[in-house]
């Protein structure tokens, strides 16, 4: 009698315990639909994706459980070479951006996203030199934090390129494309200074120039990292190529809050530009770009650039003067989950 009656209460515990899980996962289910469809109501507001919320979920899982996300290989094969590999840990950041530019002397000079200039030696051994890049950062973020109502991804106000002009083995110009927060907004601006080598030492003279800065002087603060290029290239010894991206205002099914700009030849977003460097003077060669990436010159001379295209419409093209590239008009791409 006693093992029956153990029995009828274990039949009623473990009813009672299928109750309560069902209770939770409705529950849960609930706080999912919820937040789904406050994601949803967000994203229809704002007319943007919280791309940095889930990128710093993704960096803080990845700083939590490293093991879980595949590590650089030693070696790495193309369809060309077998490239060897070596970790050289830099300063911790989140984001993207930065460059790298090789030196004559073997040395590689990397511009890191947020503005710090380092050098990697021949055996991997890194330094950094004594001056950042002018963007005030700072600024940024602690006039978001006055006014919240601005909405931007700050991992995206970012170092775009550098380049290092060498006038003699000593002296060097260095030219870099970066975001800049001018106290209203955010600029795209190409600035210049010079770097002394004295006794195998690497210095960055305090006085930085203002170059080029991109019209519109001051964008909005939705969207003002995103598809920013920057990629520069020497045109001879008196000139350089700086190739912008339009910075997400090209009007593009009407999904961003800003015009069309990239058609506008009073602006600069969308167009390479060619500038001289002791004045400044700055002309547009090409139009039609959304937001490119690579710029070089093959052996003929010919000018190449590839660009991120939307979803599926990746490009490489080969410039000419005064040639349009079709965006945002022409595209092989389609929107994002389209």
């Amino acid at each position: 009698m006693q093992y029956g009656i153990a029995m009828i209460n274990y039949k009623k515990l473990f009813s009672r315990l299928l109750k309560k899980t069902s209770l939770l996962w409705a529950g849960a289910s609930l706080l999912v639909i919820v937040g789904t469809f406050a994601a949803g109501v967000y994203v229809a507001q704002y007319k943007i994706f919280p791309y940095a919320i889930v990128q710093n979920w993704g960096n803080n899982l990845k700083e939590a459980a490293p093991g879980l996300f595949p590590q650089i290989p030693k070696t790495i094969l193309t369809h060309l070479y077998a490239l060897e590999t070596e970790l050289v840990p830099l300063e911790k950041f989140r984001g993207t951006g930065g460059a790298i530019e090789s030196m004559s002397s073997g040395d590689l000079l990397i511009a890191t996203p947020h503005g710090r200039i380092a050098l990697i030696d021949p055996n991997g051994e890194l330094s950094y030199l004594n001056q950042k890049v002018p963007m005030n950062k700072s600024g940024l973020e602690a006039y978001i934090r006055k006014h919240p109502e601005f909405i931007i991804d700050v991992e995206r106000f970012r170092v775009a390129d550098i380049l290092l002009k060498e006038q003699s083995p000593e002296r060097f110009q260095l030219f870099v494309s970066h975001h800049y927060f001018d106290g209203r907004g955010v600029r795209f601006r190409l600035s210049v200074a010079t770097i002394l080598r004295e006794e195998e030492r690497l210095t960055i003279s305090p006085q930085w120039k203002t170059l080029f800065d991109a019209r519109p002087l001051s964008l909005n603060f939705r969207q003002s990292g995103n598809q920013a290029g920057g990629k520069m290239l020497m045109d001879g010894n008196e000139h350089l190529l700086i190739i912008i991206g339009d910075h997400g205002k090209d009007g593009w099914e009407e999904i961003r809050e800003m015009p069309n700009l990239v058609d506008n030849p009073d602006f600069h977003l969308g167009k390479l530009i060619r500038i001289e460097i002791s004045t400044g003077k700055a002309e547009t060669l090409t139009s039609g770009h959304r937001c490119p990436q690579g710029l070089a010159r093959d052996k003929n001379g010919r000018l190449w650039a590839t660009e991120n295209g939307p979803q599926g419409g990746d490009e490489l093209n080969l410039l000419e003067p005064g040639g349009d590239y079709g965006w945002p008009h022409v595209s092989y791409g389609i929107r994002y989950g389209g």
